[in-house]
């Protein structure tokens, strides 16, 4: 029977930090090894006659190419766009709409100048260097670039060439400076705004916590982008954008196949990692799959704004926040998920300060290697929202433990008292 006191973490034999670095690196080789192979079988940027092939950047790429050239409306054009998508790639599937807000557009338009493949390369280099950077500025501590790079999501956020970097980035950025610096947190918050489901828990959260200084910079960086994307592109550009929103998923694919895609268009429910998409794989209506997520989503607010009142862990309360973003939106792919990098690091850095408990590594390597399954089992129920919300639970119960050694005066053992774990092992962070 454990008898330690409520809070004390729990001594664990784990391995040595040159060990850990050498798990690390392996996972990160056979990464590099997957994107070899993709390269050489034709499956990823070139086919097997070198030429560019269809990646979701294509779109980013085709409306800023639209937009340099004096047409930004039109990249909200279905047909539009995707005759400069099939421009640009060889033959097969060139339709891919544009339906980011016109902010987006700011960055878009610039990589256009360059070619595809290299406009592609750009993104993903410039991107995931600022969000190692960031998970590096959450944990500052010599394992953590490791963590960023060998996390599953890496990988499919490359091979998918989407934005899940920039995501993770923006949110761990203001999540780190919250306390310290709310004004830049709340200017990358306002950034955020280019892919505006991510935001939908921040100002809920900001104003039950009374974060207002926060709240008012990312409104005026929101309202800024804003204003910036009207003079670019001309006030035209945001009715093109109102009037392709409720046209999600409506792409004339083909004879019979004008379908919406929160209808179950075309992308499959198994591949969207929400329990919305849940209830819809497993066959509810319409009407009763909202009422899954109104009660899923009204769950999760409420417990993630109660604990972000409670005298606890910055540390836990950002990692709450990091995963509770991907269960109140109704929509997320898996390569969205690379903010869980952030939670984790958040939940590390914690470890770090007061050790690890029991389950405490399983949970966080069953939350990582959950996007993995895409690779094995096609078609199968979505399984990111059970991971996810696991993790939340696990988080909500560190922090309930947190409080009750608050309370009652316990505290947490200190490291000398036989706390171990992987940062406590690998020296103290930098």
């Amino acid at each position: 029977m454990n008898t330690d006191p409520p809070g004390a973490p729990v001594s664990l034999k784990l391995p040595s930090p040159g060990k850990l670095a050498s798990y690390g690196g392996a996972i990160v080789g056979i990464w590099i090894f997957a994107g070899v192979i993709q390269l050489l079988r034709g499956w990823w940027l070139i086919d097997s006659a070198g030429r560019p092939v269809f990646s979701n950047f294509l779109c980013f790429w085709a409306a800023g190419k639209l937009a340099a050239g004096g047409q930004a409306a039109a990249s909200y054009n279905w047909h539009a766009i995707s005759v400069v998508e099939a421009a640009a790639v060889a033959p097969g599937l060139t339709i891919l709409p544009w339906l980011y807000p016109p902010g987006f557009l700011l960055v878009a338009t610039p990589l256009s100048y360059l070619p595809y493949l290299w406009a592609c390369a750009l993104w993903l280099l410039a991107t995931g260097i600022v969000y190692i950077l960031v998970v590096r500025l959450i944990f500052p501590h010599r394992l953590t670039v490791l963590l960023a790079l060998a996390a599953p999501t890496t990988m499919f956020n490359v091979i998918e060439t989407e934005t899940g970097f920039m995501v993770a980035a923006l949110i761990g950025f203001t999540l780190a400076v919250l306390e310290r610096r709310p004004g830049l947190a709340g200017l990358a918050l306002g950034l955020l705004t280019v892919k505006p489901q991510f935001g939908l828990l921040f100002p809920i959260l900001l104003i039950t916590s009374g974060n207002w200084r926060v709240f008012w910079s990312a409104t005026a960086t929101a309202i800024a982008v804003a204003a910036m994307a009207s003079l670019a592109f001309g006030p035209a550009i945001w009715s093109a954008y109102l009037h392709a929103i409720p046209t999600i998923g409506a792409a004339d694919l083909g004879e019979g196949d004008r379908q919406r895609l929160m209808d179950g268009g075309t992308i499959a429910w198994c591949d969207i990692q929400t329990w919305y998409s849940v209830a819809r794989y497993l066959g509810a209506s319409s009407a009763t799959t909202w009422i899954v997520y109104a009660i899923t989503t009204g769950t999760c607010l409420l417990t993630v704004c109660w604990l972000w009142r409670q005298p606890v862990s910055h540390n836990l309360k950002s990692a709450a926040a990091a995963v509770a973003v991907f269960i109140v939106i109704p929509y997320v792919m898996s390569y969205d998920m690379v903010v869980l990098t952030v939670a984790i690091a958040f939940l590390l850095k914690e470890n770090h300060r007061t050790g690890f408990r029991r389950g405490d590594i399983e949970v966080y390597i069953l939350a990582l290697a959950i996007p993995l399954y895409p690779l094995f089992a096609d078609g199968i129920i979505p399984l990111l929202p059970f991971s996810n919300s696991l993790l939340l639970a696990w988080i909500l119960r560190r922090a309930w433990v947190s409080g009750v050694a608050l309370t009652t005066g316990t505290g947490s053992v200190s490291n000398e008292q036989g706390s171990v774990g992987v940062a406590v092992s690998a020296g103290p962070a930098r």
